[in-house]
């Protein structure tokens, strides 16, 4: 009695199964653009090496069993217009490429974030030797084109100090 029970329950999913495999229509494969298996049941137009790997099943309709109902129905039935997709397990060699490659991308990112610190360093450290030029008192000058001192005046001192101050605080914090 029990072995009967586990057998009618192993038949009767297994009839599920074959129906339902049976509904569900075309199923097509193919590859995209980056090398990725895609199934649909819409075939992409623009895809050259389409598969399909399963074909719809004929259906014949005897006018005395199907009423008019399903009739209707099916006429109105559209296919899906979006497309199933499923991705492939990615292979050990693929998984370890892209390891490598994020491996690269961070060692990349902290290369430029090391030399944007530097430089931050750098300018701190300039525009810190520039406020102190300007607040030591005295002469102050720059060098022109042509090699030769050109002296500020006060106004141009306070009016550099206040700019260096900003320089300080810009590249300091």
């Amino acid at each position: 009695m029990r072995y009967t029970i586990i057998n009618l329950v192993s038949i009767f999913s297994l009839m599920l199964l074959v129906t339902h495999a049976n509904a569900e229509g075309e199923i097509y494969k193919w590859k995209d653009a980056n090398g990725i298996v895609r199934y649909s049941d819409t075939a992409p137009a623009d895809q050259k090496n389409v598969t399909m790997v399963r074909k719809k099943p004929v259906k014949t309709v005897s006018s005395t069993s199907a009423n008019v109902g399903d009739q209707a129905q099916a006429a109105t039935a559209q296919p899906a217009q979006t497309p199933v997709e499923t991705k492939v397990a990615p292979t050990p060699d693929e998984l370890a490429a892209q390891r490598r490659n994020l491996a690269e991308t961070e060692k990349r990112n902290n290369a430029e974030k090391k030399s944007q610190a530097d430089q931050k360093k750098l300018n701190c450290a300039s525009a810190q030797a520039n406020l102190r030029s300007f607040k030591q008192g005295g002469r102050v000058f720059k060098t022109n084109e042509k090699g030769e001192r050109e002296y500020y005046d006060d106004k141009q001192i306070k009016d550099n100090t206040v700019k260096a101050q900003k320089d300080v605080n810009q590249y300091c914090n």
